[in-house]
């Protein structure tokens, strides 16, 4: 399990997926199974292992400050026991693949019942609230893109220009931004999307965003360092998600908003697009997402005031017809 995430980064190109295999193959992998031997694994080891994350205290890094009362730490949640599972298959798929064992005993095991939490997001009258309290700041046109478009943030901190066609109103995602520590890098999304429409009022404010961005690049002249960010730092660098999250959490704290992450505008615009009667399959599509099944289990609670919403929509078509 040391061995097997080097060898499967190699191929892959997510360096943040790596970066979670690694961390998952020491906690975990090898903190609950690392004692037994490859050829001795069995399908009851594994069922074991499985059940131990999922009823037993999770394992905390740092030790309790001196006379501070100790709390006992919740079960691993099911989301993250399946993941665990879901490495340690695909790893011991290679030890089969390479005959180091007759079969994968993963396989023999059900996989735990993950359920699918309600999603945050913020009603249009918050969403008014707290870009009140952003108003003038340097990173108040990504926030407000993200409302509008629905990209996620790593995707608006690795956003180029020459991913944005203004004059046809497109943009795509070609690329995210990541950290794995301090410096931030770019990476390939999971799968390249097609360019998607922008909203016109995205256009106009990208349009007004590029104008001062121009600005501050001629004024800093050699200072400014040109990577055709979107959006960057005010010496073209790129940003670093936690900032842009601690600065969005400032926002949403001043506005006495709940506390949602930097995710609830992409929740948000996905919940008012379906709300507002667009086609889930658009919804879908626009959102990046790998499937109209993963948008309508991700989005069920609100499809059935969506359905309504589609059949006022159509009724009032067929009503000017």
């Amino acid at each position: 399990m040391t061995w097997w995430p080097d060898t499967y980064g190699k191929e892959h190109p997510q360096a943040t997926t790596l970066a979670a295999y690694r961390s998952m193959a020491k906690e975990p992998v090898i903190l609950g199974l690392g004692a037994t031997a490859l050829a001795d694994l069995t399908p009851k080891h594994v069922a074991d292992w499985q059940a131990h994350m999922l009823q037993n205290p999770a394992r905390r890094g740092r030790a309790p400050k001196a006379g501070a009362p100790e709390k006992p730490a919740p079960p691993l949640a099911a989301k993250r026991v399946l993941n665990a599972r879901v490495m340690l298959h695909a790893a011991l798929e290679e030890a089969v693949r390479m005959g180091m064992l007759p079969s994968n005993p993963v396989a023999r095991i059900r996989a735990p019942k993950v359920t699918t939490k309600r999603v945050d997001s913020f009603s249009r009258e918050q969403v008014g609230a707290l870009m009140a309290k952003a108003e003038g700041h340097a990173l108040a046109p990504m926030i407000a893109t993200a409302w509008q478009t629905g990209l996620r943030l790593g995707e608006l901190c690795g956003i180029r220009w020459a991913d944005v066609d203004l004059d046809a109103g497109t943009a795509r995602v070609a690329r995210t931004a990541a950290s794995t520590g301090a410096p931030v890098f770019m990476q390939e999304p999971k799968s390249l999307s097609p360019r998607s429409p922008c909203p016109g009022a995205t256009v106009a404010l990208l349009r007004a965003h590029g104008k001062r961005q121009a600005e501050d690049r001629l004024r800093l002249g050699p200072a400014w360092q040109d990577n055709d960010l979107v959006f960057a730092t005010s010496r073209g660098t790129a940003l670093h998600a936690g900032r842009v999250e601690g600065v969005f959490n400032d926002f949403r704290n001043a506005a006495r908003l709940p506390c949602h992450s930097f995710h609830a505008p992409r929740h948000t615009y996905a919940s008012l697009a379906l709300l507002a009667g667009v086609p889930l399959e658009t919804a879908s599509g626009n959102l990046g997402h790998g499937g109209i099944s993963f948008t309508k289990r991700v989005y069920a609670h609100v499809l059935p005031e969506a359905k309504r919403a589609g059949a006022d929509l159509m009724g009032a078509v067929v009503g000017r017809v």
